[in-house]
This record gives C-alpha cells, sequence and structure tokens, in this order.
C-alpha cells in the first residue's frame, strides 16, 4: 500500500465500493496484492497507479512500516477453534507527488473504490490511538472534502478538478470498525461491517492503514517536503 503525500504534506485515502465483500465503504491508502516476479515496491506503484491513476516510480517509494494480521484475531480464539483461518501482511510505503491536491488528477478504478479525499496533515492526530499526544494539537481541522468522478464516470475532469460530493467529520474518516460487526462478517479477513461504512479501519486487514498513518505521524521527517 502507498501513503501519498502532496506537496503540503495531506494525505490520499480511497473509499472502498459500498458493494465490496471485503470492508465496504471502508477509507483505505492504495494498495493490493503482489503480482509473480514483482518486487514489493514494484507492486505497490503498480496498484496505486491502477486505483487512482497516480503515477510513482517505484525507486520512489519510502518503506514506512509492515501490518500483520490472523483471523480469528485473538490467540484464545484461535486455540479454541484449532486453526488459522487467514493471514495476512500489508506494507506500507511513503511516496510523494510535487503537486498540491487541487492540481493533482486522480482516476478511480471503478471497480474498487466510489471516491476519495485529500486529508490534510493537520487532520492526521484524528488516526492516533486514544492517549497518544496529538502531533498537531492547534491545527483544528474538523471536515474533510469527499470527491469523486464526475458523473459517476471512471474518468476525473479536465485539469484533475473532481467533483466535490460532500463534506465529512474527519473523525468518522478516522474512526474504527466495531470489531464484533467484522467478527459477525466472515472469515479469512473478510468481515464486512455494512454497519461501520465510511470507517477507515477495523479487525484484520482493515486496521493497517489507521496504524500506517498513525506511524507516520511519529515519524515527521517523511512528512517533510525534503525527505521525499
Amino acid at each position: 500500500c502507498v501513503v501519498l503525500l502532496d506537496a503540503h504534506g495531506s494525505v490520499l485515502l480511497t473509499r472502498r465500493r459500498s458493494g465490496m465483500r471485503t470492508f465496504p465503504g471502508a477509507w483505505v491508502c492504495p494498495g493490493g496484492s503482489v503480482d509473480p516476479g514483482e518486487t514489493l515496491p514494484q507492486a505497490a506503484a503498480r496498484e496505486l497507479g491502477e486505483e487512482t491513476g497516480v503515477v510513482v516510480p517505484a525507486s520512489a517509494l519510502v518503506p514506512l512500516c509492515m501490518w500483520e494480521s490472523f483471523f480469528p484475531t485473538t490467540p484464545e480464539e484461535c486455540i479454541s477453534k484449532g486453526y488459522v483461518g487467514a493471514q495476512s501482511v500489508v506494507v506500507f510505503f511513503v511516496a510523494r507527488v510535487r503537486k498540491f491536491s487541487d492540481d493533482v488528477t486522480v482516476r478511480l478504478q471503478h471497480a474498487e473504490a466510489d471516491s476519495y479525499a485529500w486529508l490534510p496533515s493537520g487532520s492526521l492526530a484524528a488516526f492516533l490511538t486514544p492517549g497518544e499526544p496529538a502531533v498537531e494539537p492547534a491545527a483544528g481541522v474538523q471536515q474533510v472534502q469527499i470527491l469523486g468522478p464526475p458523473q459517476a464516470t471512471d474518468q476525473a475532469a479536465p485539469g484533475g478538478h473532481a467533483e466535490v460530493l460532500g463534506e465529512v467529520p474527519v473523525a468518522s474518516v478516522a474512526r474504527r470498525y466495531d470489531s464484533k460487526a467484522y467478527a459477525a462478517g466472515g472469515a479469512g479477513g473478510a468481515g464486512g461491517a455494512s454497519g461501520a461504512s465510511g470507517a477507515l479501519a477495523g479487525g484484520g486487514c482493515a486496521e493497517a492503514h489507521r496504524f500506517a498513518i498513525a506511524e507516520l505521524l511519529r515519524r515527521p521527517e517523511l512528512l517533510s517536503s525534503a525527505r521525499l
């Protein structure tokens, strides 16, 4: 997965389509599986291009963190069931485009996402675990715009200006999936927490995206435009 930053340090997230089998409506960083013969940076750069139309060379990606998850999600459940249903490893990279978000043309992959948002750096403290100090406590960013392709097509408007679909509180983008609803959704990391549409994270793989943004905040050198 790629945590993509613009010239201001805003982070690009895409919202998974409501009809998807896994984590419908979740806000996530662009990414996907590794094809045979690919390196991890190559796979991340390819998936970013496929899902958003944003092209970044694999050589420009900087490793950020990795997340491993299992289903069932606790040792006690694995022991009681007698098996591990699924295991996933998500590796995150950071990349930067030398443009401001308004000038970045995003072309969503219609099968994967229905909208996207650029989260200002001042809003990212919402992704920290409760009890951790906010990195930018005075930023005061409360709302974020949701953007999408004009007239529900796969193409962005000329010049990269997408349609504004509305605004939502940053807290609603950063909140977790309900873990019980996730567990009821099915095995193999496919917990479809339909009641949590619009949340970023949750049990299993979806929690990884929240973790990655929090990790980015713990490494301010990566937020600096001089670093990437």
